[in-house]
């Protein structure tokens, strides 16, 4: 949580840093969300796909969310290269 808040302070005040903070951020909580919902499918099991049940809809939100602003490994390459690894 501190990574994301860490990310915010940095494009509130535009710190050198940001591009990595922004990336960091964004790769956590894109493979967060995707492992938390997948993880609650396993869960649940098939009675996920019927009606009665919003863990689909939050799987499917995950999923485009997190290939919004690039996805966890384009983030992750984002911040080899500004660390010039």
């Amino acid at each position: 949580m501190e990574r994301q808040y860490y990310a915010a302070l940095a494009i509130y005040d535009d710190r050198e840093d940001r591009h990595k903070a922004i990336s960091t951020a964004k790769a956590l909580c894109s493979q967060g969300c995707l492992a938390v919902s997948k993880e609650a499918i396993q869960l649940h099991g098939g009675i996920v796909y019927t009606d009665e049940y919003t863990i689909q809809f939050f799987y499917k939100r995950a999923l485009t969310t997190s290939a919004t602003y690039g996805d966890a490994s384009w983030h992750r390459e984002r911040y080899a290269v500004e660390m010039g690894l």
